[in-house]
């Protein structure tokens, strides 16, 4: 959704959402940061909260899953982000998945007086903190960060281990994290090899019968422009661009890899070509993949 960018608008974050909504998109997404520098101004200096926007697009949606790919949990309390989750889970009707990672922009962190090294230990424990909070209503922890016993935290999540928590991030570092406290892993335009190799990776160090689902945000582009490149981060970014035939082997070839959601990102677009291309992807692309 565009809830950042050069497009942003609280009218195209309205109408965009009911329509994939109306459309038989499953879920819409949001994108994080707070205070970047001025060289990341484009994209990411023009951005609402992720969390507040989920929640209002929530009051003007009634089935859609609500998602964040990806909030930055070391740059905020994890108390607080809880909270958070569970008042969105609650007012909606626990529709949330908290897509999270430790974060790569060093300077964001300098800027919010966050420390940027050990984040990866913060991020751990504030993982196991949410956990904890979500399962008891009078929970208690004692981390080397937080530590609480004599709280009350409600409403909790009806799910016994919390809210749906999906990881970010391709580093070997990320990999391990989510295998070990993730119900998913959301990683951003891999390329289809790297893709297909940390999967049978995760699913290496899954426990056994563990409840797993593999996703991936990637650029989604049937007009054939859009081509891979490095985003903000130095990264590459594929893409899945082509006529409708292509665009459609592209996804198969990565649910072959081991996709099982997929989620597009069509672009900072005005509203009127991003109605467009959720039209054209709900009516040309989804057809081939309903089960």
């Amino acid at each position: 959704m565009p809830n950042y960018g050069n497009h942003l608008s609280k009218e195209a974050l309205i109408e965009s959402s009911k329509l994939a909504e109306q459309l038989g998109f499953d879920s819409v997404w949001t994108t994080d940061h707070i205070l970047v520098p001025k060289k990341h101004s484009d994209p990411y200096g023009n951005i609402l909260d992720c969390l507040i926007t989920l929640a209002y697009l929530g009051a003007v949606t009634e089935k859609v899953q609500l998602g964040t790919s990806i909030l930055v949990l070391p740059l905020r309390n994890p108390i607080v982000v809880a909270k958070q989750v569970a008042t969105i889970d609650y007012l909606t009707n626990g529709r949330l998945i908290l897509g999270t990672a430790v974060g790569w922009m060093e300077e964001e962190f300098q800027n919010l007086a966050t420390s940027f090294r050990g984040r990866g230990k913060r991020f751990e424990e504030a993982i196991n903190l949410i956990r904890t909070l979500h399962r008891n209503d009078s929970p208690e922890f004692r981390g080397r960060y937080h530590k609480f016993n004599d709280a009350v935290f409600k409403p909790r999540h009806p799910r016994d281990n919390g809210p749906i928590i999906w990881f970010g991030g391709n580093s070997e570092a990320a990999v391990r994290r989510a295998a070990k406290l993730a119900d998913g892993w959301h990683p951003v335009g891999l390329s289809l090899e790297n893709y297909g190799a940390a999967v049978q990776k995760i699913k290496s160090m899954l426990p056994h019968g563990k409840p797993f689902t593999f996703s991936q945000r990637i650029l989604v582009d049937i007009d054939g422009k859009a081509q891979s490149h490095l985003a903000s981060s130095g990264e590459r970014r594929d893409v899945i661009s082509g006529p409708v035939d292509r665009t459609i082997r592209g996804i198969q070839e990565y649910h072959d890899a081991g996709l099982e959601h997929l989620v597009c990102y069509f672009g900072d677009i005005e509203l009127k070509l991003l109605k467009k291309k959720i039209t054209q992807f709900a009516d040309q692309i989804m057809p081939s993949f309903k089960k």
